[in-house]
């Protein structure tokens, strides 16, 4: 049986915020070792940040408690992002999230389709919408060569110039 989630004190809720927060910044820096695009800072950070809390949730038979309030989730997020604009290291990273805008066009087509579906949309509408946007992003950095960058240089357009003299 899942249990609602109680109350905590202020005091306790700052102190597992900034734990969330700690956790997220260290995920997010692991991201930095393996060279991952924004998206990658972000899902490890996040995941870093309040997998612990989850596990503990799902292993006791409770709610998981950002699923009731996501500011911990969104303060999770936003430290990673944070960390991904403060680094400028240039490490190696996985294939999916090596700048190709894979992830980030599919995410691009997940969020805009629960956007419109919070605002009640009619389905088939957003499906196409998010659809046509998740295409749109994929086929735009196809067609122009747009990339996510190593943190510290974000986006990236066209081709890369080769100086004649370090041939």
């Amino acid at each position: 049986m899942i249990t609602p989630i109680e109350p905590l004190s202020t005091s306790i809720l700052s102190l597992m915020y900034f734990g969330d927060v700690v956790f997220a910044v260290s995920g997010a820096l692991t991201a930095a070792r393996y060279r991952m695009d924004v998206l990658g800072f972000v899902l490890i950070g996040t995941i870093t940040g309040i997998g612990g809390g989850t596990t503990r949730d799902l292993l006791l038979g409770r709610t998981v408690w950002w699923t009731q309030d996501p500011l911990e989730l969104i303060l999770c997020m936003t430290a990673s992002l944070a960390t991904f604009f403060w680094i400028a290291d240039d490490l190696t990273r996985p294939m999916i999230l090596r700048g190709q805008l894979y992830a980030t066009a599919a995410l691009l087509g997940s969020a805009s389709y629960a956007g419109l579906h919070y605002l009640k949309v009619p389905d088939m509408a957003a499906e196409v919408t998010a659809c046509m946007a998740a295409f749109s992003l994929r086929a735009s950095a196809i067609l122009f060569d747009i990339r996510m960058r190593p943190p510290g240089q974000f986006v990236r357009l066209g081709r890369k110039q080769v100086d004649p003299r370090t041939k």
